[in-house]
């Protein structure tokens, strides 16, 4: 099993990318029966990167 946060994932593959060992780091943990990648949702998600609708700028009015 390899588990990261996606900073440690980004630290591990800018390393390997340092020294010219992206295909071997990258060959490394895709031997792991498991990959974790922790923290996903702590990523700023915008509209325009995701599917999701962009809420309407009028305000609704309740009943």
């Amino acid at each position: 099993m390899s588990w990261f946060t996606l900073e440690t994932l980004a630290i591990t593959i800018g390393s390997a990318k340092a020294d010219s060992s992206v295909a071997r780091t990258i060959a490394k943990i895709c031997r792991s029966d498991i990959i974790v990648v922790d923290d996903i949702s702590l990523l700023p998600v915008s509209y325009e990167t995701t599917a999701w609708p962009k809420p309407s700028s009028a305000k609704a009015s309740c009943p």
